[in-house]
């Protein structure tokens, strides 16, 4: 299944913003379509162990560059 962006960031609990800002950093990439796979894009944050149980993004602040 694949969500913009605004819907994918409703489904982790957080903003827009917050998931344009992943994309920029290399977290997260969209497709052609500009849409996230959201499959691919949980694992991804999980993989940086930016969610928590219940798939919702934690609240800690990352580093910016």
């Amino acid at each position: 299944m694949r969500f913009n962006q605004s819907k994918f960031a409703k489904e982790v609990g957080c903003s827009q913003q917050n998931i344009s800002k992943l994309i920029k950093k290399g977290i997260l990439e969209v497709g052609e379509d500009k849409k996230l796979d959201i499959e691919s894009s949980l694992q991804k944050l999980k993989n940086f162990d930016l969610l928590d149980t219940n798939n919702k993004l934690k609240k800690s602040r990352t580093a910016k560059d």
